[in-house]
Order: structure tokens, then C-alpha cells, then sequence
């Protein structure tokens, strides 16, 4: 479901899944499959133009996993990250 799986066949602590659907019930949906899945923080990559579909996405994320375990680097789709986002946004989130 959500296309949940490992990051990689050995990965252990990292996992993806992709978005929820639109409406707030599809978010607490997934919010529901995630957590039943043992995971505790969430890093969301989705940038502000896709967020604007999603009314509170973000603070859905926050109240259910604590605004300390909800990272958002906000990556457009189709765009690579660059070196300071990951060593100083999401290599931190990981690594807690």
C-alpha cells in the first residue's frame, strides 16, 4: 500500500511511500498506514507548489508524528538536490 518499501534491499531505518491522496481523510489514511508501520519521523520532499492541493498536509504531519519529527526540504519534482539541503536538512533528520 502507498508503495511503501525500504529505501534499499539491506535498509533497515529508511523507507518511502508515496503521497496520500487530496482530501484530509486520505492523509490520515496514510498517517494511520505509516504509523502502523513503525514509522516515527517523516521527511516530506514535496515543494510548496504541490503542497497548495494538500489543505494542512503539513500540519496533519506535525501533530501526529511532533513538529521535531517532521522534516520538509521541499524538492520540486524532477529536480536534484543540492549538497547543503542534504548535509544540513535531511542527512540530520535521518540520522535521529
Amino acid at each position: 500500500m502507498y508503495k511503501f518499501a525500504a529505501a534499499c534491499p539491506t535498509e533497515s531505518i529508511v523507507s518511502g511511500a508515496s503521497r496520500p491522496g487530496y482530501t484530509t481523510g486520505q492523509i490520515q489514511s496514510w498517517i494511520s498506514f505509516t504509523k502502523g508501520q513503525g514509522i516515527q519521523r517523516v521527511c516530506c520532499l514535496l515543494d510548496k507548489d504541490q503542497l497548495v492541493r494538500y489543505p494542512g498536509w503539513l500540519g496533519c504531519y506535525k501533530q501526529a508524528f511532533g513538529i521535531e519529527n517532521v522534516c520538509w526540504p521541499a524538492i520540486a519534482d524532477f529536480e536534484t538536490c543540492n549538497r547543503t539541503t542534504i548535509q544540513d536538512i535531511i542527512l540530520p533528520s535521518l540520522a535521529a
